[in-house]
Protein backbone atom coordinates (compact mmCIF):
# COMPACT_ATOMS: atom_id res chain seq x y z
CA UNK A 1 0.00 0.00 0.00
CA UNK A 2 2.53 2.74 0.99
CA UNK A 3 5.12 1.71 -2.33
CA UNK A 4 5.52 3.70 -5.29
CA UNK A 5 4.49 2.74 -8.42
CA UNK A 6 6.03 4.58 -11.71
CA UNK A 7 3.34 3.15 -14.17
CA UNK A 8 0.23 5.10 -12.74
CA UNK A 9 -1.93 3.74 -15.14
CA UNK A 10 -0.64 0.42 -14.77
CA UNK A 11 -1.70 0.40 -11.13
CA UNK A 12 -4.74 2.35 -11.84
CA UNK A 13 -5.54 -0.37 -14.25
CA UNK A 14 -4.93 -3.38 -11.67
CA UNK A 15 -7.08 -1.40 -8.55
CA UNK A 16 -9.91 -0.74 -11.29
CA UNK A 17 -9.63 -4.79 -12.53
CA UNK A 18 -9.81 -5.76 -8.39
CA UNK A 19 -12.68 -3.50 -7.61
CA UNK A 20 -14.66 -5.25 -10.68
CA UNK A 21 -13.71 -8.41 -9.20
CA UNK A 22 -14.78 -7.58 -6.22
CA UNK A 23 -18.47 -6.33 -7.06
CA UNK A 24 -18.36 -9.02 -9.21
CA UNK A 25 -17.82 -11.71 -6.29
CA UNK A 26 -20.38 -10.16 -4.24
CA UNK A 27 -23.06 -10.02 -6.45
CA UNK A 28 -22.24 -14.13 -7.35
CA UNK A 29 -22.32 -14.48 -3.86
CA UNK A 30 -25.80 -12.20 -3.15
CA UNK A 31 -27.52 -14.31 -5.91
CA UNK A 32 -26.40 -17.60 -4.89
CA UNK A 33 -27.93 -16.75 -1.25
CA UNK A 34 -31.22 -15.70 -3.28
CA UNK A 35 -31.30 -18.77 -5.43
CA UNK A 36 -29.60 -17.79 -8.73
CA UNK A 37 -28.06 -20.43 -11.03
CA UNK A 38 -25.81 -18.43 -13.03
CA UNK A 39 -23.83 -17.61 -9.88
CA UNK A 40 -21.87 -20.52 -9.32
CA UNK A 41 -19.82 -19.96 -12.55
CA UNK A 42 -17.53 -16.98 -11.41
CA UNK A 43 -17.69 -18.53 -7.84
CA UNK A 44 -16.54 -21.90 -9.18
CA UNK A 45 -14.07 -19.89 -11.71
CA UNK A 46 -12.40 -17.63 -8.59
CA UNK A 47 -12.12 -20.95 -6.35
CA UNK A 48 -10.33 -23.01 -9.39
CA UNK A 49 -7.98 -19.19 -10.35
CA UNK A 50 -7.54 -19.40 -6.10
CA UNK A 51 -6.62 -22.99 -6.14
CA UNK A 52 -4.17 -22.95 -8.95
CA UNK A 53 -2.23 -19.72 -6.98
CA UNK A 54 -2.31 -21.79 -3.60
CA UNK A 55 -0.52 -24.75 -5.77
CA UNK A 56 2.03 -22.70 -7.26
CA UNK A 57 2.46 -20.92 -3.80
CA UNK A 58 2.77 -24.10 -2.02
CA UNK A 59 5.21 -25.80 -4.83
CA UNK A 60 7.36 -22.55 -3.71
CA UNK A 61 7.39 -22.06 -0.11
CA UNK A 62 5.56 -24.64 1.39
CA UNK A 63 3.61 -22.28 3.22
CA UNK A 64 0.48 -23.50 5.63
CA UNK A 65 -1.20 -20.57 4.40
CA UNK A 66 -0.63 -22.00 1.04
CA UNK A 67 -2.28 -25.54 1.88
CA UNK A 68 -5.09 -23.38 3.78
CA UNK A 69 -5.89 -21.48 0.63
CA UNK A 70 -5.89 -24.90 -1.49
CA UNK A 71 -8.24 -26.66 1.16
CA UNK A 72 -10.34 -23.82 1.45
CA UNK A 73 -10.66 -23.43 -2.66
CA UNK A 74 -10.65 -27.31 -2.84
CA UNK A 75 -13.75 -27.68 -0.04
CA UNK A 76 -15.97 -24.57 -1.43
CA UNK A 77 -15.60 -26.25 -5.04
CA UNK A 78 -16.85 -29.45 -3.57
CA UNK A 79 -19.69 -27.72 -1.85
CA UNK A 80 -20.69 -25.60 -5.18
CA UNK A 81 -21.18 -28.78 -7.04
CA UNK A 82 -23.21 -30.91 -4.24
CA UNK A 83 -26.68 -31.71 -5.35
CA UNK A 84 -28.48 -30.61 -2.51
CA UNK A 85 -26.57 -27.04 -2.81
CA UNK A 86 -27.62 -27.30 -6.63
CA UNK A 87 -31.19 -27.78 -5.88
CA UNK A 88 -31.25 -25.09 -3.44
CA UNK A 89 -30.13 -22.65 -5.78
CA UNK A 90 -32.27 -23.85 -8.64
CA UNK A 91 -35.27 -24.59 -6.83
CA UNK A 92 -35.25 -20.88 -5.16
CA UNK A 93 -34.40 -19.09 -8.51
CA UNK A 94 -37.21 -16.89 -9.19
CA UNK A 95 -39.21 -17.98 -12.13
CA UNK A 96 -41.35 -16.23 -14.90
CA UNK A 97 -44.77 -14.64 -13.33
CA UNK A 98 -43.49 -14.70 -9.72
CA UNK A 99 -43.19 -11.75 -8.20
Amino acid sequence: MRGKSDAAGTSIALVVLALALAALLGAAGRALHGGARWARSPVATWQILQGLVGVTWWQETRSPWAGLLVLVSVVLLVLLMVPSVVALTTDRAPRDGDA
